[in-house]
């Protein structure tokens, strides 16, 4: 099952509730890449038993979001900047292929689409990063889910794991998505779908470019720690 519809889901196990709190946290910030997270630790301030915490970190390790063994507590996993890129454009190739394959489209999938980029709004003027990453992922998951492609279904929503929820989405950039997401889907209601695929291929594209200056930023400021340093 995939993470934006395990988010959606009205009734949770213990399991799929701890993953999910701590998937939350992880996605907010308020987990940073390389904290460590004990069973017991994360059991007693859950209030529930080891097991299910057990089981939810594994499911996270599967995400890619943790990393380490079990027993032995785990790491909120880091992502190297070309990691980031190399997920990315995968996906923008897996993503674009898979509806440049779409001859038609139901208006049960289009209906939920429509419903991503209204909960994206809500999350917007919410202020509420999370739920927007929810809405952002199961939007590209419909992307997929419209090419009835099995293979291309599961190898790219295993790819947009290890790849939306590590990303670093500036407030700023969501509106720019929304608005990107918006024009996919009015192409997608028309049955334009060269266009679409020209605005899916873009819309990737300009999120891959924001990765890179990102990253330069970065670069320069640890360069410039560094400098002062020596």
């Amino acid at each position: 099952m995939s993470i934006a519809a395990r988010a959606k889901m009205p009734y949770l196990s213990k399991k799929d509730s701890v993953a999910e709190h701590l998937r939350a946290q992880i996605l907010r910030g308020d987990l940073q890449a390389g904290v460590r997270l004990h069973q017991d630790s994360v059991a007693r301030a859950l209030g529930v038993s080891p097991t299910p915490v057990r089981e939810a970190f594994r499911v996270l390790q599967a995400e890619g979001l943790l990393e380490g063994e079990t027993h032995h507590g785990m790491t909120v996993a880091r992502l190297a900047p070309n990691e980031w890129l190399d997920y990315y454009e995968i996906r923008r190739l897996l993503e674009t292929h898979a509806l440049s394959r779409v001859t038609n489209i139901s208006d049960k999938i289009l209906d939920e689409m429509d419903e991503c980029v209204n909960s994206g709004a809500r999350s917007i003027r919410l202020r509420d990063i999370h739920p927007f990453r929810v809405s952002n992922a199961r939007f590209h998951e419909l992307l997929l889910e419209s090419a009835h492609s099995r293979p291309l279904e599961e190898i790219g929503k295993s790819v947009m794991a290890r790849s939306l929820f590590f990303i670093p989405l500036e407030r700023s950039r969501m509106a720019g998505v929304l608005r990107e997401h918006a024009a996919i889907l009015k192409a997608l209601k028309a049955r334009s779908f060269p266009r679409a695929v020209r605005l899916l291929d873009a819309h990737l594209s300009s999120t891959i470019d924001n990765l890179r200056k990102h990253q330069s930023v970065k670069d320069a400021a640890d360069w410039e720690l560094e400098a002062r340093a020596t």
